[in-house]
């Protein structure tokens, strides 16, 4: 199996995209009959993760692969003008958008895409993108070790928020979550959250009201576990004197 060489025409620099490279999978032996992989490297790395993968994609299975490396990753140089906010997802995505119309892969099949740690987080916006142009773009996502999206501070995991720190420091203090018939309690709330259901979160209309309410709810149940402790303690110290 051969494995994928660069060269400098490979490279684009002067479309202002960062390296990319494809690998066409077809071949005057064999026609075009895979799909269009697109492999998207994390945080310090670069496309060199996926070399191994992307040539046995190519070679065996007769995918056509295309490979990035992000802004100022392998051998793409910084985003000319601000550093910081070429690293964002956003920014990423915006690059990645690029890529995909240089190679006119923003119309036609759809593509499988799989992003590894940060690469996972721009497929994941790039998947859920609501841009009449991009929406459906992804027929299939694959995630390794993907990080998330980032919420926003009126999202529900910060509503029951108070309900895992009330559980954590009671724990903590107490050494109650160290027993057999309260340990999977004290764990259940630890992980006390509202789950998404889409990486698009809707803003509500009112969320100040919703973490006021949030917050009340939370300090009223760390209010009742406290008193409960409180006096469970004390009932405990009562009988044992």
């Amino acid at each position: 199996m051969s494995s994928p060489t660069f060269s400098a025409a490979s490279v684009n620099a002067g479309e202002g995209l960062g390296f990319h490279l494809l690998l066409p999978g077809a071949t005057a032996a064999r026609p075009a009959s895979g799909e269009r992989v697109v492999l998207l490297h994390g945080w310090l790395q670069s496309s060199d993760m996926w070399l191994t993968t992307a040539a046995r994609l190519r070679d065996v299975y007769g995918h056509d692969v295309l490979l990035v490396d992000w802004w100022g990753h392998g051998r793409s140089l910084p985003e000319p003008g601000d550093l910081d906010a070429a690293m964002c997802v956003g920014s990423l995505e915006a690059q990645l958008k690029g890529i995909l119309r240089r190679y006119g892969w923003d119309v036609g099949a759809p593509l499988v895409v799989a992003g590894c740690s940060m690469g996972g987080a721009v497929a994941l916006r790039l998947a859920a993108c609501t841009d009449p142009h991009w929406r459906g773009r992804v027929g299939r996502l694959v995630l390794v070790a993907s990080a998330g999206l980032s919420e926003g501070w009126w999202m529900g995991s910060l509503l029951t928020a108070p309900v895992r720190w009330a559980a954590t420091a009671v724990g903590a203090a107490t050494g109650l979550d160290q027993l057999p018939g309260l340990r999977r309690a004290f764990g259940l709330l630890r992980l006390a959250r509202t789950t998404p259901t889409s990486v698009q979160y809707p803003r509500p209309t009112f969320p100040l009201v919703g973490w006021l309410v949030g917050w009340l709810a939370g300090w009223l149940v760390g209010w009742l576990v406290g008193w409960l402790v409180g006096w469970l303690v004390g009932w405990l110290l009562f009988v044992l004197h």
